[in-house]
Order: structure tokens, then sequence, then C-alpha cells
């Protein structure tokens, strides 16, 4: 008997489906949804913040900004709540070194090319308690020489580009954030060194942890679901990756000519494959790491047959559905039809 080629070709197309179906789904069911950010007592602001190396300037001026710029009294840009309304970024801080904090405020809707906060030739920050969301760009940045930056406790989710961007930084701590539903990398390291990615808290991101060109770092205690890659190397040496949890991705680890890494103490549970490592990356160390792959064991098999199951179900309805709605339009046309010539009975 014969196969029916457009069977095998629904066949093929379900089970494809279902492999990716898991974390859709996943996704779908335990994803946070998207609405305008309430105001919640905040004062509004109607224009982006700059600092340029002028923080007394700003300190004189304006009531939100408060502080001496000491390790002791650092200046403060707290409590704001800021549409960027397509502007570049809502705060724009760059060369100075004194120290400064932004803490709880409210940033969305940035421009594609730009970020809700956007700091560069800037060092001994701190932003803390921050709702960064929504913008069609990146969420926090660190540009061109930023170092000793501190990103504590913020949420950065669904914004275009980038959750979090390190670029050519160094000993910046990116500890305790929640960063959901960006479009890029949730947390991204390039050109960067002794940093530090502690304790967050990342899902659904196309990356999770991406570390490109950056050495000397650490990577620990950090829980990721559902992303295509987990933590991705390239080009890096000499970084650790310890105590993470990487869950529900399509690859939990991949290391490209990056070598002399450790990963350890890590579990790397229901993920789709464990690791790529490509030739040019040598002198990597796994060690004590648990590893389950999704496919494996009950659980993995419950998973791919409820996600194989309803991909199934959701095709057979769109062909049924196709087919009915064919075999009415064919029936329409040879009853119902009035020929050339004819007249239309009454």
């Amino acid at each position: 008997m014969r196969a029916n080629p457009i069977k095998i070709i629904l066949l093929i197309i379900t089970i494809g489906l279902g492999s990716w179906g898991a974390f859709t789904l996943i996704s779908a069911l335990i994803g946070p949804g998207s609405s305008t950010p309430s105001v919640n007592g905040l004062v509004e602001i109607t224009d982006t913040i700059h600092v340029d190396g002028n923080w007394s300037a700003v300190r004189a001026t304006y009531p939100w900004c408060s502080g001496s710029g000491t390790a002791a009294n650092p200046y403060i840009v707290e409590n704001l709540y800021i549409n960027c309304h397509g502007m570049r970024t809502g705060i724009l801080i760059e060369h100075t070194t004194e120290p400064y904090i932004i803490r709880n405020c409210t940033i969305f809707n940035a421009e594609v090319n730009g970020s809700a906060i956007w700091l560069q030739f800037s060092d001994n920050g701190r932003i803390t308690g921050n709702t960064i969301v929504d913008n069609l760009g990146g969420g926090i940045y660190l540009y061109y020489d930023t170092n000793n930056i501190s990103i504590t406790g913020n949420t950065v989710n669904r914004n275009g580009k980038n959750g979090i961007y390190i670029s050519a930084g160094w000993q910046n701590r990116v500890l305790g954030n929640t960063v959901q539903l960006n479009s890029g990398r949730g947390i991204w390291l390039m050109k960067a060194g002794e940093c530090e990615v502690l304790g967050n808290n990342l899902k659904d991101n196309w990356v999770g942890i991406g570390v490109s060109d950056s050495n000397n770092s650490r990577i620990s205690s950090n829980f990721l679901t559902i992303h295509a890659e987990g933590i991705s190397f390239l080009n890096s040496r000499e970084n650790v990756v310890t105590q993470n949890n990487v869950q529900f991705s399509l690859q939990a680890i991949i290391l490209k000519n990056s070598s002399d890494n450790e990963v350890s103490d890590s579990d790397f549970v229901l993920n789709w494959a464990m690791k790529t490592e490509d030739e040019q990356s040598t002198g990597n160390l796994f060690v004590r790491n648990r590893e389950e792959s999704l496919l494996s064991g009950y659980t993995g098999a419950a998973l791919f047959l409820a996600a194989f199951t309803i991909a199934g179900i959701a095709t057979i309805r769109y062909w049924r559905k196709k087919s009915l709605t064919t075999s009415s339009t064919t029936s329409h046309s040879s009853t119902g039809g009035v020929k050339k010539g004819e007249k239309k009975s009454t």
C-alpha cells in the first residue's frame, strides 16, 4: 500500500512542532504579560535626563537629584517615571567618576537604537530597583570604558534588543535582576573583564547569558529557563561558571573559540542538548555538573508527548477546517450560481 505523501508531510511537520512545542507552551503559560507601567506616585519626566560630568549643576537645578557625590553620600536619581516617547534613552550619564545611584525609576518606550538607561565613560555607579520594560531598543546598557557599576534588583522585561549589556567595562556586577522576554540576550558581557553575574533570574530571552571577547569573569547561581541558548561563550577565556541552573533550552551551554573556562557544580536539566564545543575551544573544565536531556526519563517523555499531541491536534484541526471551507465553496458554486444569460428564479 503506497503511503499518502500529504500524510507523510503532515507527520514531519507535527514531529517538528512537537520538538519545539514544549518550549512555546511553557513560555505562553508562565511568561509575563504586557501593559503600560503604572505611575505609582512617581515623578513624571518628559525629556531625557542627561548628566555629562556636571552632577553639582544637576543637583542644584532639579529636585529629583540629591546627594553630594561622595562614597558616604552619593548623588541619587530616584522615583522617576520616564515615558521616552521614542527618545533614544531615558537616562544618559557620561564622563563622571563621582559615586551615584539610579533607583526606583520606571523607564519605557525608548527607540530601537537606544536603551532605557545608557552609561558611557562613567564609573562608580549603582542601578538598583528599577523597572525597565517595553523599550524598542535595549534595557540597561553600559558602553565605552564604564567600570565598577552595580546593577542590582532591577526588572528588565520585554525589550526589543538585549536586557543588560556591558561593553568594554571592567569589574561590573549584575546581581539579583529579573530579566525576561528580551529579544536579544538577557545579559551580555562584550569585551568586558573581571565582571560578576550572580543570582539573576532569566527567562525566555533569545540567549540567557552571552559572553563575547570577555575574560576572567564569574557567572554564578543564576537561574535560566526557556532559551535557544542558555549560556553562550565566544572568543572568551578563563571565566568561571558555577552553581547555575539551566533548563528548557535548545542548547544549555555553547563554547566557540573559547578556552580555559571552568564549568562546575551546575544543573543542566531538561535541555534539548547539553553542550556544543567547537575544535578551537580547548582546555575547558567540566566538573560536578548534573546533566539531563529534555527527552530522557519519564519527565522528558511526558513533555514531548504533550507537545506532540498539541501540535498534532492543531495541525489536524487546521487541515479539517480548510477541507470544510473548500467543500462549502465548491458546493455553493455548483448549486447557487447563475449562468450568464439566465434569469435568477424568484
